[in-house]
């Protein structure tokens, strides 16, 4: 993965680069229909080997616009994960692989209070079960409207199953298509 610094500066890039002009089923659809497209032809292994994701899109008011399993390898497991960055999310208004790396780029002190104010359980750097009320790993995105404060996002888009850097990625990939971005900043190697 690159170094964390250089993480946040394109996860902000990308921050101030998905914004929408609306967000409608429709477009959560388009996003979920990209998602599953740019899986498929990227990220689902060619050997037979079982990967799957999850992806989750979903408004803070608590409306599902979109969920589905895409692939052979996704788990119930993953879901967690979908609540644990959502919360993220709702709670610090940022993408949660910028939660996550802008904490790590601070040091191990700044490591140990964020998951001591934020209720995290932890076993050496992962996540126990069914502790995932917050989980600063990448693949939720806000989803922002243009005219609304940056701090306001009106929902989110998860994606679960591949490593962090993937997940975010993904998401970004796929929300660039429907935007018509040519926008190519990456977070993976």
């Amino acid at each position: 993965m690159k170094p964390d610094a250089e993480l946040v500066s394109i996860i902000t890039e990308h921050e101030n680069e998905i914004i929408w002009d609306k967000f409608t089923t429709d477009e959560a659809w388009a996003v979920g229909g990209a998602v599953r497209e740019i899986f498929n032809n990227n990220y689902k292994p060619k050997d037979g080997s079982r990967v799957g994701i999850v992806v989750s899109i979903t408004l803070f008011s608590g409306a599902i616009l979109f969920q589905g399993s895409i692939g052979d390898g996704a788990t119930p497991d993953n879901w967690n994960w979908v609540a644990g960055k959502t919360a993220i999310v709702r709670r610090y208004s940022r993408a949660s692989f910028w939660v996550g790396r802008n904490t790590a780029s601070k040091g191990p002190d700044a490591v140990e209070r964020f998951k001591a104010c934020s209720n995290f359980r932890v076993h050496g750097q992962l996540k126990i079960a069914p502790e995932l009320d917050y989980a600063a790993h990448g693949g939720a995105v806000p989803i922002r409207l243009r005219g609304l404060d940056f701090t306001n996002p009106i929902g989110v888009i998860v994606v679960s199953g591949l490593a962090q850097d993937q997940d975010h990625q993904l998401v970004i990939d796929a929300c660039r298509k429907v935007l018509g971005s040519q926008a190519t900043s990456s977070v993976v190697v």
